[in-house]
């Protein structure tokens, strides 16, 4: 697993997506969905006080967000690895007396593409998608339903 402290890595502000990271999180929405569902799964087995707001939807009801119109907020971070990107999102389904449900992405980008004569010919990532497309990521979903 990649970690960083807090001394190594420097995150921008909290800022409302900027299309970088729009184009970002499309590119692995389906991972981030499958995550979320996992981590229901997972937090109901011995903690299911966790997705309590979201107890009564479907997987397709929890699910039922897109990038464009429910990913609020999003800081980022260079780290030798690569980008991490924290993303808030807004779960559509989820509106109660605590208010609107959101769930908090952590999400590392990495590049390695092919090698071409020992180095990258586009070593230029922005938010974890490189020129040449070679996103790599991992996911977890560290805070649910806020």
């Amino acid at each position: 697993m990649l970690t960083a402290s807090a001394e190594e890595v420097n995150l921008n502000a909290p800022h409302s997506p900027h299309p970088n990271a729009i184009e970002a999180f499309n590119r692995v929405l389906p991972k981030i969905k499958h995550a979320i569902l996992q981590s229901r799964r997972d937090w109901d087995k011995h903690e299911p006080q966790m997705w309590s707001r979201a107890a009564r939807l479907s997987d397709a009801e929890l699910t039922h967000f897109t990038i464009e119109g429910d990913l609020v907020q999003v800081r980022s971070g260079a780290v030798s690895y690569g980008t991490i990107i924290f993303g808030k999102i807004r779960i559509p389904a989820v509106e109660d007396e605590l208010g609107q449900g959101y769930v908090h992405v952590r999400y590392v980008g990495q590049c390695r593409p092919l090698v071409t004569r020992g180095r990258h010919p586009h070593a230029y990532q922005r938010m974890g998608v490189c020129r040449c497309r070679c996103l790599r990521a991992h996911f977890h979903v560290y805070e649910v339903v806020t």
